[in-house]
């Protein structure tokens, strides 16, 4: 087991390259490496666990920013807020985890936890998260016991309990999750239920390509006209309509939260014309993207 510690600037000091980066706060960080489902893997704690400074209603996208590691949230008390390009979620009661490369901003209070967990890009595990969402899980007593007590043992620095402490949270939130995943899945034989976490699997991909009902189809290994079906069975629509919703969505956000341009937006939705996001956005909101910014900017 290894350990350093990060300066006040929150850059890593003597550490290896893949963890660079910048921290949006000052928080004191300690690097374990840990021997884990028969990998070595860097753990990086923050030991402290108070409140982040306060966000309002408005966040510059200067202060959404990504790692090219996970960063694991554990909100054991009082709430986080979780600000994205394309969402902004309040958790209570729950384990986060971001992938590499999420943008995201967190407002944290005291009782919110975070590790960063370096894993081989090559590991089995990346593979399983989609870089365009955060997961979040209900978090057990089990999991709340196991990181307040590393907590505790941090704050007296018994640094010998940190290993298996981490190895313990690691293996539980990866149980939390694949219970999560197989309900989510549906994990009955029959009934379209199973497919809900497939599809939105397949769906977050639409801000970066064109999802069709016949690529859908295809990586569900159904006829087109029982995609159809099962998607209208999901989400009450059509799945040319629910991706519109989706994009228009983030484009609300992003008018929110960002001072990109709605050229720059519809670009980085891959929405199609500039006519048909208009149209399309004053239809589901009222008004047009600049004034939906306008009254939705702090006064």
């Amino acid at each position: 087991m290894s350990a350093i510690y990060i300066n006040g600037t929150g850059i890593i000091d003597n550490a290896p390259a893949k963890w660079y980066t910048v921290l949006m706060d000052t928080g004191k960080l300690r690097l374990v490496t840990i021997k884990h489902g028969g990998e070595k893997t860097d753990v990086l704690l923050d030991e402290t666990y108070g409140d982040s400074p306060p966000a309002g209603e408005y966040v510059d996208d200067k202060m959404l920013h990504l790692h090219p590691y996970f960063e694991l949230f554990f909100v054991a008390e009082n709430s986080m807020r979780l600000i994205a390009e394309q969402s902004d979620e309040t958790y209570k009661d729950s384990v986060i985890i971001l992938p590499p490369g999420f943008k995201h901003y967190a407002v944290r209070k005291e009782g919110t936890y975070r590790f960063f967990v370096n894993v081989p890009p090559k590991s089995a595990v990346v593979s399983r998260f989609n870089a365009a969402k955060a997961y979040s899980a209900a978090i057990n007593d089990k999991l709340r016991f196991y990181i307040k007590e590393l907590y505790v043992c941090l704050s007296k620095n018994l640094y010998v309990k940190e290993e298996p402490l981490l190895s313990l949270i690691l293996a539980e939130t990866a149980e939390i999750f694949t219970a999560s995943e197989k309900n989510r899945a549906g994990v009955p034989a029959s009934g379209e239920s199973r497919y809900a976490f497939l599809l939105d699997k397949i769906t977050s991909d639409c801000f970066k390509r064109k999802i069709t009902l016949s690529y859908v189809s295809e990586q569900l290994y159904l006829s087109e006209k029982q995609t159809a079906r099962i998607i209208y069975k999901c989400y009450g629509t059509s799945l040319s309509r629910h991706i519109a919703d989706k994009k228009l969505s983030a484009a609300a956000m992003m008018l929110k939260n960002s001072d990109k341009t709605v050229s720059d937006i519809i670009n980085e939705l891959n929405y199609g014309t500039e006519c048909n996001f208009y149209s399309r956005f004053r239809k589901k909101y009222g008004c047009t993207p600049l004034e939906y910014r306008k009254g939705n900017r702090p006064k």
